[in-house]
This record gives C-alpha cells, structure tokens and sequence, in this order.
C-alpha cells in the first residue's frame, strides 16, 4: 500500500508541475465564462401544453373555457383516442386494408383475363365486347389506384416497405399508361399490342408479389379493450369531476362578487381548467403510444425506418415506453407535469423558470469534455510518454510491482479529473445560486423507462456527478492502455484524443445504427436512462449534448454491462502488456 500511494503522489506531483496544469486551468476557466455567457435555455416544450384561458374574474375563465371553442377542442382530442380504440375494435367497410386492396386487385385481374381471352378470340362482330371488357378492366384499375392511395390513410392497417410501395407505384402507373394507349379502338391489332405489352412486363405477378409482402396489422382485443377501461372511462369519470367542480366554482362566483374576483378562486379555476387538458393529453400520449408499441412488437429500429408509414419511421420503442410509464404516474396519482420539474437537459429549463441545476449540468457538460481531454492526454503520455523518455525506467528499477505502477499512474490521473470535477461543481454552483437561485420543483426521474421516482434536485444532481465520473474512468482508462500499447507517445496522444473527440462530437449522427449502439463508446453515459434522453433541446447554442441518442434496443443494465466489461477489459490488457514490455 505505501508503494501505491509513493507511486500515487509522486505521479501527482509530476502532473502539478508540467505546464500542461496551467494551460488546463487556463482553458477550464475560459469554459466556465464561456458557460455564463453563451447558457440561454429555452422554456420547457411540456408546458405549452397547459390549458391557459385567460379570465379577470372566475365567471369569465369559466365563460371563456366553455366559448371560444376550448373545452369542445379539449374534448375532440378524447374523442380521437376513443375513435382509435373503435376502429382496431373492428375495422369499418369504409377502411381500406390488405384483404380490400387483395380484393380489389382480383377483381381486375378477372377483368383483365376476360378482356384478354376476348383479344385473343377474336371474331367478327365481337369488338363491342371486347371495348366493354377493357372499359370494365380500366374501371376496376381505377378502384384498385384509388384504394391502395388511400391505405393506412388514418390509421396504420399493413406495414408497406419503400421498396414494395414505390413498385407497386409504378406498376399500377404502368397498367393505367398502357390502358390508356392511344389507337383505333375499332382494330383488333390495337388490343392485341396492349396485351401483348401487359403479359410482357408481367405487370400483375409483380403486384401480386407486393401486395403479398404487405403485413396487415394485428392487436389483440384484450389491450383495447384494457387501455378503454383502464383509461378512457377513468378519464371520462375525472373530467367530469373537474368540470362540476369548475362549475360550483362558477355558480359560487354568481351570487358573491369577492369570491369572484379573488385572485386564488381566478388561479384555481384556471388550474382545474389546465388540469382537464392536460388529463386528456395524458390518456392521448398512454394509448397512442401503448398502441404503437403493440403494433410494432420486436421490429427492430432499422426495419421501421424501411416502412412507407411516416410515424413508424420516427418511432422509437424506448421513448415510447418512457412516455408510457411517465404519463401512467401522473394519470393514476391525479398529479400534472407542472407539478414537477424536468430531468436535466442541455440548454432547457428543468422547471418554468431557469435555476442553477440548469446552468450547472450546462456548464458541467462542457467542462466535462475539457476535463476528459485533459485526463485522456494525461494517460496517454502516462506510459509511452515515461517510457520515450527514459524515466520509466528509473520507475522500473524500484522495488515496485509492474501492476502498483500502472495502478498508481491511472489513481493520479483519476485524481486530477476528480480535483477538476469537484472545482467545476463548486464553481458553477456558486455562479448559478447567484445567478438563477436554487428554487425547483421535485424532479420525475424515469428509470430505464420502467420505473418513476420522484427525486430532489440536488440528489439527481449527484447522480449526474457519479454518471460523469464514469465517462472520465473509461476514457481515462481507454488512454492508459493506449499508451501501454503504442511506444511512441506522439501516437498514443493523437488515438486516444481523436476516439474522444470522435465520439463526443459525431456519436448522434450513428445513433441509429444497431453495431454503432453496442459500442462501448455509445453506452458511457448513463444519465440519459433517468428520463431525460427526449426532453426538446431548442436553442441548444453550443450543440453540447454529447451524449448519443438512446438506441430503442439498449437500456440502462445492458449499457452498464457493455460499459463495465470494456473497462475491465482494457484493464487486464494494460496490466498484462505492461508487465511483459521489456523497459530500456
């Protein structure tokens, strides 16, 4: 222990006095008056969703919620969710889906065969039949385009792919061009050439092996019928509730002026009118979402993104379930988004008004990244670096285990991101106490989109610290077993930096990608599975969200486990490579 701890301080006073310390801290306080300026957070996106009728009196917030269209726009938007249920209850014989367009598409098939056998059969006297034979055939094709244009048109019905749909496109285009062919009517040559052209590019087995491909979508009446008694009758029953209760209200407000005009009766009709709304959405984002999440079942991501459908293509499974699990919270304990604040999230306001928790995870992500580039080029010149030089060596010849030097040259490095870490917290502390106060809401922290807990400021604060901590182990460690691998120091730096950067800077563009998602690299930042991955990031100046977007496939344990099996990984590899490397 007491050779870890020489080999520990003396690291750390070698560190303290390179000139790199003081070009570090001189750049760690450009960040931090970097932060102050450039932090401009943009209101909470949730919040619009607030009713806001505006009133002067309580009969007039309850006059003005029941005119000017309001509760009747409230109210259309339960409708919708109650209409959705309805319609995947039982398909109406309005809607178009796979079984109508298959029947459609038969029934031109067969008009196409009689046209044809009349063609090719032709006798004297029979051309009337054969231009009422293509009449019928253009006609049956028109029904076909028609319906098929109108497929998943309100709801999704079958999952279409591009591909399939943009051939299926241009045959039925081709059919009708070729329906449509100029010539005599009157001469039997001119629908020879027709189906002599349609047999040709075998127009109706490509569509037959389209249409075929189309998967008609399939929920099980047991989650309707859950979702509609779980949710929208209980939904009816509050409504209700809220509106008699705005009604007593007003009632009261008729025959005595003071409780009329009293501010608190205005702000608590205005609140049961929020509080209706925000009931609605909340029954709206648990059924559509809970639906969606039915429909697509285990099609993954990338599968989703080849579908015609815009929703499916936007669609992802983890926010989903978060929104669930959020709004099944609040639904089920009567409480509203207002209530509560906001998961921090780069450059947005975690409650209504900005405090200093938002400036300081702003700040801190930014300090952050200065703070592993700083650790990682430690680390890098940690083994390469001694070794170039010929200092490794004096080291070496000590009675010091090959193992207490690696680990008392990581201990310091990791000191100095820590001392760093503490400096940057403090800091920013201080400037946004100052700047913005310490006043917040309780936060409602989803975990891994399961679990809802409800959480104090400074305590998920010290979460996002100890998530922090781990981005700097893992790039720190990443850099110690570079520079253990690579003799020259020049080249250690340069990976180890350009993984970091890398990674920081372009990890959101290959968020989608499934290989990219199992990366160690993609898994670091374990902060993002506490509910705040999907909060609207508008006004995001500084593009300081380095964190890459939640893969529907990962979730907290599975990036935990990637993580740390990395970590250990490169320890072993460091630990072992260091203790066979021949020290001149």
């Amino acid at each position: 222990m007491n050779s870890f701890l020489k080999i520990t301080k003396g690291e750390l006073d070698k560190i303290f006095v390179r000139p790199a310390i003081f070009i570090m801290t001189g750049f760690f306080v450009l960040a931090i008056v970097v932060s102050v300026l450039m932090f401009s957070p943009s209101p909470r996106s949730d919040l619009v969703d607030l009713a806001n009728i505006e009133g002067e009196s309580v009969t007039e917030v309850y006059t003005n919620f029941n005119n000017n269209q309001n509760k009747y726009v409230f109210d259309e938007n339960l409708d919708f969710v109650k209409d959705m249920l309805a319609f995947y209850s039982g398909v109406d014989n309005e809607t178009v889906t796979k079984a109508l367009i298959e029947e459609y598409y038969n029934e031109v098939v067969l008009n196409y065969n009689d046209y044809k056998n009349l063609v090719t059969s032709y006798t004297q006297g029979n051309m009337d039949n054969i231009i009422s034979a293509k009449n019928n055939l253009k006609n049956s094709l028109s029904v076909l385009i028609n319906s098929y244009s109108r497929l998943n048109e309100n709801f999704l019905v079958a999952f279409v792919t591009n591909d399939d749909n943009t051939s299926i496109l241009h045959q039925l285009n081709q059919l009708n061009i070729e329906l449509a062919t100029s010539g005599d009517l009157q001469q039997i040559e001119h629908h020879l050439r027709i189906v002599e052209s349609i047999d040709e590019n075998k127009y109706f087995n490509n569509l037959k092996e389209k249409f075929d491909n189309i998967t008609p979508v399939q929920i099980e009446q047991n989650v309707i019928d859950n979702l509609k008694t779980e949710y929208v009758v209980v939904a009816e029953n509050k409504l209700q509730s809220i509106y008699d209760e705005m009604t007593n209200s007003y009632n009261e407000a008729l025959t005595n002026t003071e409780y009329n005009t009293s501010d608190n009766n205005i702000n608590a009709i205005k609140t049961l009118a929020d509080n209706y709304k925000l009931t609605i959405l909340q029954v709206e984002d648990i059924v559509t979402n809970q639906l969606m999440l039915e429909i697509v079942g285990d099609i993954s991501t990338s599968k989703l993104k080849q579908y015609t459908y815009q929703d499916l293509q936007n669609f992802n499974k983890y926010e989903a379930k978060e929104n669930v699990v959020k709004n099944v919270y609040l639904f089920e304990n009567n409480k509203y988004s207002y209530e509560f604040s906001n998961v921090f999230q780069s450059n947005v306001n975690s409650n209504e008004e900005t405090n200093a928790y938002d400036f300081m995870y702003y700040a801190l992500e930014f300090l952050s990244f200065i703070i592993i580039i700083f650790c990682v080029i430690i680390g890098a010149n940690m083994i390469s670096g001694e070794t170039s030089g010929g200092t490794m060596k004096m080291l070496a010849i000590r009675p010091y285990k090959r193992s207490k030097i690696i680990t008392g040259k990581l201990t310091a490095t990791l000191l100095i991101g820590i001392i760093f870490l503490i400096i940057g917290t403090i800091t920013t502390f201080i400037i946004g106490a100052r700047l913005y106060g310490l006043s917040s809401n309780p936060i409602l922290m989803i975990f891994n989109a399961e679990t809802v807990s409800v959480i104090s400021a400074p305590a998920l604060f010290m979460i996002f610290l100890a998530t922090l901590l781990v981005r700097i182990i893992v790039y720190t460690v990443l850099a110690v077993f570079i520079s253990t691998a690579f003799k020259s120091n020049v080249a250690a730096v340069i990976i180890s930096v350009m993984i970091y950067v890398f990674v920081a800077l372009f990890g959101n563009l290959f968020g989608d990608s499934v290989v990219y998602a199992y990366l160690p690299f993609a898994n670091v930042d374990l902060f993002r599975f506490l509910g705040g991955e999907f909060v609207a990031t508008n006004g995001n100046v500084l593009g300081l969200d380095f964190s890459c977007p939640i893969h529907p496939d990962i979730n907290f344990y599975i990036s935990l486990i990637i993580t740390a099996v990395f970590v250990a990984l490169l320890l072993a590899l460091t630990y072992i490579i260091f203790k066979k490397r021949d020290i001149e």
